[in-house]
């Protein structure tokens, strides 16, 4: 009689259960992801989460690899984002040797949803690491945008110098002397692919620009400046024999050193497209950095092909003004000499800094004299005193960073600017942007923490964080916040406005509308 009681029981719980469970059956989840290539052992992606109408994510799911191999971390944030309508969105990264790190790679995923009733979902879905499917822009896209980044690059305010040398180079040339600027140009963007390919092989950190981190660099360049600012302003004559030939060798000769001169100068600053081109450049194959490095210089070296093709580029006339527009040319050459000189001087003793102007007046006076050999033993020899000396240290290390994090655990909202004494575009942004009345209105408005990096010098743990968040120089600036605890990247020149806008976007309401779930 129990026995026939359970079953009549267990028939009516039945029935008024499976409605209930029929009602909410199969609370199918659809995922949909974004990949990006941080470099080759590690990838970020987005994950978004649909899930059927009346159904809420109420926890953080559980993902891991349907493969499990011991050489590939999976990481992922327990932060979920409603972004409403049953759409969530989860960041997770892969890190582990690049071998593996090829092809799809196999998640799964448990969601815990709760409609009338509450079940678990799994699914098994797949992640493309293939190169070609990590952005969404294909390679040519990105060679494309080297290509116009370098176009930019002639017209950037920090390139002023090297615009008014390029006009000095153009007006009047012959095609001996624009061959010898376009020489010069891709010889140094030759140069610097090989030394970052070499470096990266090496395990090195690189970036864009980061070559006037070092102070032998800049002992050369400054040197080279010093004496392009002596032979504008006529004061010595560079090698006669050269000088002399004005149809061959002398003039594609001080073409192509101008040329070499001016792109140097012209590296550390960033202009629109061209961040994106070398971020992707660097973290590409050889043949992608390559390809994209080579666009980016014939974009830089684009006016003298114009002038090639245009001879009426190269032959206008400023009438009365010639005289003028050649001491503004000479000008900037002087002011591009004393901003490398200073930048050397804050970078070594002061003892040195005398044992250099004693050096500029010995090489006027050899050159004036027109002492060459002498000239050219002086400076080998002032090249072994300066390898011998330990000038400075070349590497720095601070604490920034966890500046950054104690005040982003402490719910403040940060602003991260990471700059350096040679990027003039870093100069900008502060000057233009971030010192602009809208920006401290906003800054003071919202209590924003300002934090400055520095990468006048060498320092590995910046940029490791500038490559984790896919770039590979500076100008670099991000806002974090309680909202935005992985930060909101701006651009490389950002208008006062985006800043704005990001800082508000970052602090945003203290508490948003969820439903069930805000930030689990």
């Amino acid at each position: 009689m129990r026995a026939c009681l359970n079953k009549i029981c267990v028939f009516f719980l039945l029935l008024v259960i499976l409605p209930e469970v029929r009602g909410n059956n199969a609370p199918n989840i659809n995922i949909t992801t974004a990949v990006t290539k941080i470099d080759d052992s590690s990838f970020n992606c987005e994950l978004i989460i649909n899930t059927a109408q009346g159904w809420k994510l109420t926890q953080a799911p559980e993902i891991t690899l349907q493969n499990p191999k011991e050489n590939i971390q999976l990481k992922y944030d327990s932060n979920v984002e409603s972004l409403g309508d049953g759409q969530y969105r989860v960041n997770i990264s892969f890190t582990g040797a690049p071998a593996l790190l090829r092809g799809k790679l196999g998640l799964s995923i448990e969601c815990f949803l709760c409609g009338k009733v509450c079940t678990i979902v799994s699914k098994n879905f797949s992640v493309s690491l293939t190169p070609e499917n990590t952005t969404d822009y294909g390679f040519w896209m990105f060679v494309l945008s080297g290509f116009i980044g370098g176009l930019i690059l002639n017209f950037m305010p920090c390139v002023l110098p090297v615009i008014l040398m390029k006009l000095r180079m153009l007006k009047g040339a012959s095609k001996v002397a624009l061959f010898g600027s376009i020489a010069g140009n891709y010889a140094t963007f030759g140069v610097l692919t090989a030394v970052l390919v070499a470096l990266k092989i090496s395990g090195e950190i690189v970036g864009w620009g980061l070559h006037f981190q070092n102070v032998f660099f800049l002992e050369v360049i400054t040197i080279i400046l010093f004496l392009l600012m002596l032979y504008s302003f006529e004061i010595i004559t560079l090698f006669p024999s050269f000088e002399a030939n004005v149809s061959s060798k002398g003039l594609f000769f001080g073409n192509f050193l101008s040329a070499v001169v001016s792109s140097i100068i012209a590296i550390p600053c960033t202009a629109p497209f061209l961040g994106t081109a070398a971020a992707f450049a660097i973290q590409g194959s050889l043949a992608e950095m390559v390809t994209v490095f080579f666009a980016i210089a014939t974009g830089f070296t684009f006016p003298y092909f114009i002038a090639l093709a245009v001879p009426e580029v190269k032959t206008f006339n400023l009438g009365r003004f010639s005289d003028i527009f050649k001491k503004i040319v000479n000008f900037g050459v002087a002011i591009t000499f004393c901003w490398l000189f200073w930048l050397l001087t804050i970078r070594i003793e002061v003892w040195l800094v005398i044992v250099h102007l004693a050096f500029f007046i010995v090489l006027t006076l050899c050159f004036k004299k027109e002492w060459y050999k002498t000239a050219v033993a002086i400076i080998a020899a002032f090249g072994v005193l300066i390898g011998v000396v330990n000038i400075t240290q070349n590497e720095t290390k601070n604490d920034v960073l966890q500046q950054v994090q104690r005040a982003v655990e402490s719910n403040q909202t940060v602003l991260f600017n990471i700059s350096a004494d040679w990027c003039l575009t870093c100069k900008y942004n502060k000057l233009n942007v971030l010192a602009s009345k809208k920006v401290k209105a906003a800054i003071q408005k919202h209590n924003v923490v300002v934090i400055e990096g520095d990468l006048t010098r060498k320092n590995n743990e910046l940029m490791h964080f500038i490559h984790e968040h896919n770039r590979v120089g500076i100008p670099f600036t991000i806002i974090y916040s309680r909202n935005a605890k992985d930060g909101i990247v701006l651009d490389e020149i950002p208008s006062a406005e985006d800043v704005v806008k990001a800082i508000e976007r970052a602090k945003g309401p203290v508490e948003q509308n969820y439903d069930s779930i805000k930030r689990i």
